[in-house]
C-alpha cells in the first residue's frame, strides 16, 4: 500500500533538454511512477504548480533544472515551505548546483533542505537520484498523514466543544422556549440581590404571572 501510494503522487519535471526530461520520464515510469509531467520552460511549471497546489490531484514531488528559464523561485520556496493553499511541504529537487545563485534572494537558505528544497549536482544518471525520489515522496506522505491526523483532532475538537456548549445552554434552559430555565433564574435573582448592596444601588424585581402560555 506504501509503494501504491508513492507511485500514484503527481510529479512535474522541469527540464528544457528533451532527451533529459524524457529519459528521467521514462525511469520513472518504468518504476511504477504513471502520473508524470514534463515541462521545457518554467512559466508552464509555474502554472501547473499554482494549480496542482490550489485543487486536487495535488503536486507530490517537483524535479526541476536549476537553469530553466521563467522559472519563480519564490513559488518553488512556497511549495517546499508549505506557504500555499494547500498547507503541506511539497518537496522539491532542484538540480545543477549544490550552492545555486538564486538562493541570495532568500534570507534563510539554509533552512529549505529541512523545508523541503533539496539541492544536487547535475546527476551522472537518473537511476542515482531514485533513491531520493523516493525518500522525498515517503516524507511527503509522511506529512500529509500528520495533517490529516491534526485535522481529524481539530475537527474533533471543535465537535467536543460544541457538544459541552449545547449541554450547558440545555442545563440553564428550557428546551420548548430557549429562555432561562427555574434553576436559571434562581441564580440571577441571587445575584441581582447582592450585587445592589454590594454597589450601594437599589434593585426591583417585576413578576409576570402568564396563563395559558404556549
Amino acid at each position: 500500500m506504501h509503494t501504491s501510494w508513492l507511485t500514484q503522487q503527481l510529479i512535474l519535471i522541469g527540464e528544457k533538454d528533451d532527451r533529459q526530461a524524457n529519459g528521467l520520464a521514462e525511469l520513472l515510469n518504468d518504476k511504477g511512477f504513471r502520473h508524470v509531467c514534463v515541462s521545457h520552460d518554467g512559466v508552464s511549471i509555474n502554472e501547473m504548480l499554482v494549480r496542482s497546489l490550489a485543487v486536487p490531484p495535488y503536486v507530490g514531488l517537483v524535479i526541476v533544472n536549476q537553469k530553466l528559464l521563467g522559472i519563480d523561485w519564490k513559488l518553488l520556496h512556497a511549495t517546499a515551505t508549505g506557504d500555499h493553499e494547500g498547507g503541506v511541504n511539497v518537496p522539491v529537487i532542484a538540480y545543477g548546483s549544490a550552492e545555486p545563485r538564486f538562493l541570495n534572494q532568500f534570507r534563510a537558505p539554509q533552512s529549505w533542505d529541512a523545508q523541503g528544497l533539496i539541492l544536487i549536482n547535475v546527476p551522472n544518471k537518473w537511476e542515482d537520484v531514485l533513491p531520493l525520489i523516493r525518500l522525498s515522496l515517503t516524507l511527503y506522505q509522511e506529512r500529509c498523514v500528520r495533517r490529516t491526523q491534526d485535522s481529524m483532532l481539530l475537527e474533533e475538537l471543535a465537535e467536543r466543544r460544541l457538544m459541552e456548549a449545547r449541554l450547558k445552554y440545555l442545563v440553564a434552559h428550557d428546551e420548548l422556549t430557549g429562555l432561562a430555565n427555574r434553576r436559571t433564574m434562581e441564580e440571577r435573582l441571587q445575584e441581582l440581590l447582592v450585587r445592589p448592596a454590594q454597589e450601594g444601588r437599589e434593585g426591583a424585581l417585576l413578576y409576570l404571572d402568564l396563563d395559558r402560555f404556549n
